[in-house]
């Protein structure tokens, strides 16, 4: 089910989305006071946990879990994109050796990782706002990439070019929530 690059295929994901169309079956796996508890625990939506129990139910191997080598890929299903070092450090963190080994531990992960993927979009949005020059939530698509040329480690104007012209609205503008937004699927 899982192709050379490491990335799941087309048909692990029409899997999940077929257990996701299941959900009564997973409600009576999980019960309603379970989801509950997770969502008070860990500040998230009952979707969200049946989410992860699906992804962890397709994935586990029995008592065994999700391979350690698959928790990063069970993670792209739930629309996170974690860096390979983050999922090595929070298994690290876990101790865990070759798999994880319960639900729980598997929706602490997303949830932590969750979270500082939100705290990062955070940083990165307020860093652009310095760029807003009419405080609106936009920023002048030139200047961007005149920016994107000169500062920091400067990138080509093709390859600046190439990030504009994926992200410019028709007016010229960008709207950089988006940006960000896009950012997250670039890296």
């Amino acid at each position: 089910m899982k192709d050379t690059t490491g990335v799941f295929s087309v048909d692990l994901r029409l899997a999940v989305r077929n257990r996701y169309q299941q959900r009564e079956t997973m409600e009576e796996e999980l019960t309603e006071q379970q989801v509950y508890d997770y969502t008070k625990k860990y500040e998230i939506t009952d979707d969200e946990v049946l989410d992860c129990v699906a992804v962890y139910q397709l994935l586990a191997n029995g008592d065994k879990g999700i391979p350690n080598r698959d928790i990063k890929g069970a993670l792209q299903l739930l629309k996170l994109n974690p860096r390979d070092a983050e999922v090595e450090s929070m298994l690290e963190e876990l101790g865990a050796r070759g798999s994880i080994a319960g639900f729980e531990w598997f929706l602490y992960i997303y949830v932590t990782l969750k979270k500082a993927d939100h705290t990062k979009d955070e940083k990165i949005l307020q860093a652009f706002e310095i760029f807003d020059r009419h405080n609106d939530g936009y920023i002048d698509a030139n200047d961007f990439l005149l920016n994107l040329t000169t500062l920091g480690e400067p990138l080509t104007e093709q390859q600046a070019q190439q990030i504009v012209d994926e992200v410019a609205q028709d007016d010229g503008r960008i709207r950089y929530a988006d940006l960000v937004t896009a950012m997250g699927l670039w890296h």
